[in-house]
């Protein structure tokens, strides 16, 4: 049905709360509502936009755009390829995707 992106910041503050979208990554997803996530891909220094998921990892697709070049931990995303699993937006259930970001 649903899935609903959350996002803090290192400070645990909530800034930017979304619906999820199919074929868009967490960083982009957060641009269109209006928060700027930090990436570091565009200097081509891989990692800046490590993010911990706090909660929905079953939701959590951390290649959606592509394979990640470095090793995630078990509850890291890195939100420039990372995105939602297509079965969580089909699905009856509405569900939620937790992370923090450095900001």
């Amino acid at each position: 049905m649903s899935v609903n992106v959350i996002i803090h910041n290192n400070l645990w503050e909530e800034i930017v709360r979304f619906a999820g979208e199919e074929t868009k990554t967490f960083f982009q997803m957060a641009k269109a509502a209006g928060v700027d996530l930090p990436v570091s891909c565009w200097v081509w220094v891989c990692g800046f936009c490590r993010s911990k998921i706090i909660a929905g990892k079953e939701y959590i697709d951390i290649g959606k755009k592509s394979m990640p070049l470095k090793d995630l931990e078990e509850d890291e995303v890195f939100t420039c390829v990372g995105g939602i699993l297509s079965p969580a937006l089909s699905d009856e259930e509405e569900h939620e995707i937790i992370l923090q970001v450095r900001l």
